[in-house]
């Protein structure tokens, strides 16, 4: 106990006595100086409820409105429902080229099949990061569940990367260090 994963701190680093914002001030991409900047507020942003995929509900908070302000964040969907009804339709086969999208399932379960042979279940907790890269087909079944609560976020490839191989990651509980 009192240690949380988080992506950019390396297993062993531990919460006790140190805030996120000490650890990256001894990070070693980002010194005291970026504490010193004085930041407001530009824009809020408040999601909006639609339909994605074969017909999942969901809420949208960045997307097509909001590319040019937040780039490189194409897209930050929100997924919360317990009524399957709204959400088992799922994403069939589609591609994607140059981006990448990362899934967050806190609740519920989210499977990925892709054009690359990559079949892998997501769910109460864990993560699913994709490199569409050069392109790739692939398609997302949400199967029914108690309560299905996560987020997607697909961010835009710098233009260096966009030929990049494809590739899929998933970051399940056990890689996890609680």
């Amino acid at each position: 106990k009192g240690r949380r994963w988080a992506p950019w701190r390396p297993k062993g680093i531990t919460d006790r006595g140190l805030c996120a914002a000490e650890h990256l001030n001894h990070h070693p991409n980002i010194g005291k100086e970026a504490w010193q900047v004085e930041r407001r507020v530009s824009q809020q942003v408040r999601g909006y409820r639609t339909q994605d995929g074969a017909g999942v509900n969901l809420v949208r908070v960045l997307g097509n409105r909001t590319i040019r302000e937040y780039d490189p964040i194409l897209m930050l969907d929100s997924f919360d429902s317990t009524n399957p009804d709204d959400y088992t339709a799922g994403f069939p086969l589609h591609p994607h080229r140059g981006i990448e999208t990362i899934s967050y399932v806190y609740r519920g379960f989210m499977t990925h099949k892709d054009s690359l042979g990559n079949e892998d279940t997501i769910g109460n907790g864990e993560v699913q990061w994709m490199t569409a890269g050069s392109g790739i087909l692939h398609e997302e079944a949400l199967p029914a569940s108690e309560r299905l609560l996560g987020v997607q976020l697909w961010l835009n490839l710098p233009a260096r990367d966009k030929m990049a191989p494809p590739a899929y990651h998933s970051v399940k509980n056990a890689d996890i260090e609680e």
